[in-house]
């Protein structure tokens, strides 16, 4: 079994609502994109996932599969997952050691609100703003946190109206959905 293969072999999240939850989106509904649908997104972004100077971020990472998934796959420069619940970033941290990867960094996790987080050095951003509150969040107050030349990768809503030089939209499948509509946009 390939290194691919292994990250997505029974590591499906377990749906979990947070007691007390102090997210800014609580609770959270969990749903992951597929292994074919992170593949979907390195074969149609192939010019940002061969660039070793490329640094990608999935914000809301869960437990870690899409950064994993880069990581092994693609000789980046980093693959970094931003998740707000501690429990998923240690089963994503847990998993780190059990690969060998082609980006010149092993993969990052850090708990943290997506919100309040240094992007600086980002390339290629992913985020799933299926849930409503998330999606206006995003919308209202990512867009200054998005560094020009970076590709931001998003399910939901069109947002920024034409902010982006290009954009576009393509589908991809998530375990919700076998072609979800995934939008970009090229700040």
């Amino acid at each position: 079994m390939n290194q691919v293969d292994e990250i997505y072999k029974n590591k499906r999240w377990q749906k979990k609502i947070h007691k007390n939850d102090e997210s800014p989106v609580a609770p959270s509904l969990y749903g992951e994109i597929t292994k074919e649908g992170v593949q979907c997104i390195i074969d149609e972004f192939k010019l940002f996932f061969e660039d070793k100077q490329c640094v990608f971020y999935d914000l809301g990472s869960g437990a870690g599969k899409m950064v994993l998934h880069v990581a092994v796959s693609c000789e980046i420069k980093k693959s970094i997952g931003i998740e707000y619940y501690e429990d998923r970033v240690l089963s994503a941290i847990a998993e780190v050691p059990k690969y060998n990867y082609m980006s010149a960094f092993p993969p990052e996790f850090h708990q943290a609100d997506l919100f309040n987080f240094n992007y600086e050095d980002a390339t290629v951003m992913y985020v799933d703003c299926t849930n409503r509150e998330l999606f206006k969040m995003v919308k209202d107050n990512f867009r200054k946190k998005i560094p020009n030349g970076c590709l931001f990768l998003y399910r939901g809503k069109k947002m920024w109206g034409d902010a982006g030089v290009v954009r576009g939209e393509f589908c991809s499948p998530t375990t919700y959905s076998k072609s979800r509509s995934l939008r970009w946009i090229m700040f």
